[in-house]
């Protein structure tokens, strides 16, 4: 899909463009984020599309065809993309080799002895797995927990307002033209993360949108 503008998707016209373009939908994978967001549901779709555009509903179902059609090939089977060389090495039956850890040394003192003890920092590993993970394959219906940054608190938290899935997130994303500023206020208010939470999770659907759009 690209950059290209929502006018080349089938039944929009140039008035409807316009229309979208108020939305933040001028480009096509806005509109394709905001079929993401209501589930990839073609009903809520269409109504949405009615309200914006005010479209008949014949032209409102090709619009959400031609959308349903690419969601699904691209995010679902996994349809081969610049990535197809990274998903060839990285594939669910390869083993992903895992990051190194990084030591800490801690310093106790407990009266007048000083004891030294080592402490491996696992979440910076454990965050770098989660992330080349989600990047090595097509997103399909993975929940919100396997995007990079969202803690168990942050996951329920999205899943009171809906986003209970990694694809209604990412939808979001696109939704807000991709704009880092915009996502990080918005999973910032919507989950509470820590900017370090948020920075991981904007960097690694970016990097998603480059792989597979």
């Amino acid at each position: 899909m690209g950059n290209k503008e929502a006018i080349k998707l089938p039944g929009i016209s140039k008035l409807s463009w316009c229309r979208l373009s108020y939305t933040g939908c001028y480009y096509a994978y806005a509109l394709w984020g905001k079929f993401l967001v209501v589930g990839k549901d073609p009903l809520l779709f269409q109504m949405w599309l009615r309200d914006v555009t005010g479209a008949n509903p014949r032209s409102a179902a090709a619009r959400w065809s031609k959308i349903a059609m690419d969601a699904r090939g691209d995010i679902s089977s996994g349809r081969t993309s610049p990535a197809s060389r990274l998903t060839s090495k990285h594939n669910a039956s390869t083993p992903i080799a895992r990051p190194r850890q990084r030591r800490k040394n801690i310093v106790t003192e407990t009266g007048d002895a000083v004891k030294r003890r080592t402490k491996i920092d696992v979440s910076t590993s454990v965050e770098q797995l989660k992330y080349r993970r989600f990047l090595c394959e097509p997103m399909g219906d993975k929940v919100v927990s396997a995007l990079p940054g969202v803690t168990p608190v942050a996951e329920s938290r999205l899943r009171e307002r809906g986003y209970a899935t990694a694809a209604k997130v990412w939808g979001k994303f696109l939704t807000l033209q991709k704009n880092p500023e915009l996502f990080h206020a918005w999973m910032h208010d919507v989950s509470g993360a820590n900017k370090r939470a948020v920075r991981s999770c904007c960097r690694c659907l970016e990097e998603y949108c480059d792989m597979y759009m």
